[in-house]
């Protein structure tokens, strides 16, 4: 496995960048993201290596949530973004088609 040296937080803040620059999403949209990130993904995965936010470590994060069920579909789709994002900026080598 490729060794990124980025950590999950890192990861975020150039996918949220990424959406709000470089694909011009709207304003009401990206604070929206940003509202989940910070909620939601950066308590639970912030400080941690990109390498070591797994599958399994998600659906343990997943199963612990107490919001709707529409709520966590919206965090695991960012999720989902965050790891594409980081595919193609730092070579990231993970099953992320199981995120």
């Amino acid at each position: 496995m490729v060794r990124t040296g980025v950590t999950f937080a890192d990861a975020t803040a150039e996918w949220l960048r990424y959406v709000e620059h470089d694909r011009a999403r709207k304003p009401s949209t990206v604070a929206g993201y940003q509202a989940i990130v910070r909620s939601q993904l950066l308590p639970a995965f912030g400080e941690l290596p990109l390498e070591e936010v797994t599958p399994a470590l998600i659906e343990q994060w997943l199963g612990s949530m107490k919001q709707a069920a529409s709520s966590r579909i919206k965090a695991l789709v960012l999720m989902h973004g965050i790891f594409q994002r980081a595919k193609k900026v730092w070579g990231l080598q993970m099953p992320v088609s199981t995120v």
